[in-house]
């Protein structure tokens, strides 16, 4: 039995995605016996492997633009540069998080071809523009490691193609006054631009 400190240390690393206790999370267990009961047991199953895409490598796939990665573009916009701040492992991270949100996208994809429910469907479409995003932040870490013409080539490339998808996004039926995460993606493209000259 866990003390209440040693309880809230451990929910802490399961809520970053740190630690995937087997009761709950293996295949079979709790976690995807809720996601087939939430959205039925295909579509379940495919949620289920989207949602476990990144293990526990606390490299979540991303599915928000909003902290995830306004963070890291305010640590890439910070004048005089933040110190202490490891720019290649924070590629390394952002590589892994491109990675896990391919990955977590084909299963979600795969969810909303099986179900016509629309939290499927804006899950899928979060993370295209998420993987999209994912993909502009490791071009530009690699830039703040070193400039390189062609990964500013294919940086402004993936901002341009992003800026014409987000039109293409179906918005949902429910909506967030302030404009929920789609309120802060052309801000974000926007200052990505700026930033490298774009």
């Amino acid at each position: 039995m866990l003390d209440e400190s040693s309880a809230e240390a451990l929910f802490d690393r399961i809520c970053r995605g740190r630690v995937r206790p087997a009761e709950i999370f293996a295949p079979g267990h709790l976690f995807a016996r809720i996601c087939q009961r939430l959205w039925g047991p295909a579509a379940g199953r495919e949620m289920y492997l989207a949602y476990m895409s990144p293990g526990d490598s606390g490299a979540g796939p991303v599915a928000r633009v909003w902290w995830s990665v306004t963070a890291t573009l305010a640590r890439l916009r910070a004048q005089p540069a933040p110190r202490g701040i490891d720019w290649k492992a924070e590629h390394a991270h952002w590589l892994r998080r491109l990675a896990h949100s391919r990955e977590a996208l084909v299963h979600a994809r795969a969810a909303a071809r099986l179900s016509d429910r629309e939290d499927i469907r804006w899950f899928a479409q979060s993370l295209d523009i998420g993987t999209r995003f994912a993909e502009a932040l490791v071009d530009a870490l690699q830039l703040r490691i070193k400039d390189d013409p062609a990964v500013r080539t294919h940086l402004a490339r993936t901002l341009r193609d992003l800026e014409a998808h987000i039109p293409t996004v179906t918005r949902m039926e429910k909506t967030d006054i302030l404009g929920g995460d789609p309120g802060c993606w052309l801000e974000s493209i926007a200052n990505l631009r700026k930033m490298y000259g774009l």
